[in-house]
């Protein structure tokens, strides 16, 4: 923690892969390694761990789905406040004329401008961002 507030000001600078071999073969052979070996504080030679444990849990008995299973072509009535409420994100606001013509414009702008990014873009790294 003492170090981190010393430093004043960080930044973040992207650095092409292929500029960074050792890093990406580093990340490349910890991705293999994630899903098929074990490592631990004895066996450190990156063969992974060979020790397995030698009792196995049964495994727990599933919880009962939350909602019946219902066949598959059946009819399911749908409760129409229910689903209102669900999709409810903004407790129930809505904009007036002004407000969505004031939204759309901006919405307009903002589209105008990322297309003019790519358009005039030679490379992904120009305008990334």
């Amino acid at each position: 923690m003492a170090k981190q507030a010393r430093i004043k000001r960080a930044t973040l600078h992207p650095i092409d892969r292929k500029e960074n071999g050792h890093a990406e073969r580093l990340a490349s052979a910890a991705l293999d390694r994630r899903t098929t070996t074990l490592e631990c504080g004895v066996h450190t030679d990156g063969q992974g761990c060979t020790s397995t444990s030698t009792t196995t849990q049964a495994p727990a008995d599933a919880p009962p789905p939350a909602t019946p299973h219902v066949a598959v072509g059946t009819d399911v009535p749908f409760s129409r406040a229910v689903d209102d409420d669900m999709g409810d994100i903004d407790d129930g606001e809505v904009l007036d004329e002004d407000e969505q013509e004031a939204a759309l414009r901006l919405v307009e702008r903002l589209a105008a401008k990322l297309a003019a990014n790519i358009t005039d873009a030679a490379e992904w790294e120009e305008k990334e961002g």
